[in-house]
């Protein structure tokens, strides 16, 4: 009898120590469509870095943008509501929203409105085009005061197989993209923006992102016609940093973590 009790008392307690583990390995266990994600990035360039820490959700989805290494109280955090996405941009307890971001059927931004309440009112619209394949072709900004008198922008980006090849801005100029064609892309443009309109281009939730990881940004038509190239160092199959030259001095240097 005393040796049956001691023996479920023995269980009784590993089963508790397992359940612990268990309850703490969940609590703790990083989504599988978050393993591999981007987790962090530190820039430097010209002598100045700054660090940004990215937050995923259950699905994998981008939730949070936190430039937490310049200001712990700077973060932008984006949410879904129906086909509505909201993004806050939260600096210096203040707080800025977009007043309507609307979503197709594929998760991707249609359109856009911001307006900055600051004494300077500003308001931008963004609309989007993409192609059957999801990648973004066409971006038509209108901006202005109070009033609706607008500028026009319409930005049309160029796609080759899986990767985007060039971008036109009305202005003239052309951005040319060229690619490695054996280093695909690890996820390290997914929390990216685009070349135009800054961080309106929601990463994550504007179209595809380029299959390969790029080798060369040309500028053309620009005051001064300047190349970009771009070389990697590797780690466990991963991008683990991104160099940046222009000629023979190097542009930018960017470290990668990863969940």
């Amino acid at each position: 009898m005393g040796k049956t009790l001691l023996i479920q008392s023995q269980l009784l307690c590993f089963s508790i120590i397992i359940f612990f583990v268990v309850a703490c390995q969940d609590k703790n266990e990083i989504p599988q469509s978050v393993v591999g994600k981007v987790k962090s990035v530190t820039t430097i360039s010209d002598g100045v870095g700054w660090s940004y820490f990215y937050e995923y959700d259950k699905t994998g989805r981008l939730i949070k943008i936190a430039n937490m290494a310049e200001n712990p109280d700077s973060y932008e955090t984006f949410s879904i509501n129906g086909n509505k996405l909201v993004v806050s941009n939260y600096s210096n307890n203040m707080l800025y929203s977009t007043d309507s971001s609307f979503l197709n059927t594929r998760g991707y931004v249609d359109s856009t409105r911001t307006i900055s309440s600051n004494k300077y009112l500003r308001i931008e619209r963004f609309s989007f085009k993409y192609d059957s394949n999801g990648f973004l072709t066409d971006m038509i900004e209108d901006w202005g005061g109070s009033s609706d008198t607008s500028t026009y922008y319409h930005d049309v980006f160029e796609i080759k197989g899986e990767n985007v090849v060039k971008l036109y801005h009305p202005s003239g100029f052309i951005i040319k993209y060229e690619y490695f064609d054996n280093y695909l892309n690890n996820g390290i443009y997914q929390i990216q923006t685009r070349e135009m309109g800054g961080i309106l281009l929601f990463p994550g939730y504007c179209g595809r992102y380029s299959h390969n990881l790029l080798k060369y940004k040309i500028f053309i038509n620009t005051l001064s016609a300047d190349t970009l190239k771009y070389d990697y160092v590797f780690s466990h199959g991963r991008v683990q940093k991104e160099i940046i030259k222009q000629g023979s001095s190097t542009y930018q240097e960017s470290e990668f973590t990863y969940y």
